[in-house]
């Protein structure tokens, strides 16, 4: 079975916070099985949702997605994750 693309940082942001998942949704008045399925990369949330999570973490957007760089080596494109 492939491995699921890591795409959000929202578990890890959480753990930095030392904040609960379900502690989270009910800051963001969603189910606790949202802020799951979005920890699991299972989804990712919208726009707004992301504006309203670094609002009340007070951090940057940006610190919640992985970023990838692109390096072509031999004639093959390389992903490489960097964040």
């Amino acid at each position: 079975m492939p491995q699921k693309e890591k795409i959000n940082r929202l578990k890890i942001v959480l753990a930095e916070h030392e904040i609960a998942q379900k502690d989270f949704a009910d800051m963001l008045g969603v189910t606790p099985h949202t802020i799951s399925r979005i920890c699991n990369n299972d989804t990712q949330p919208s726009l707004k949702l992301i504006k309203q999570m670094a609002l009340i973490l007070e951090i940057d957007i940006r610190d919640f997605a992985f970023f990838y760089a692109f390096e072509k080596i031999n004639g093959s494109t390389l992903c490489i994750k960097v964040g």
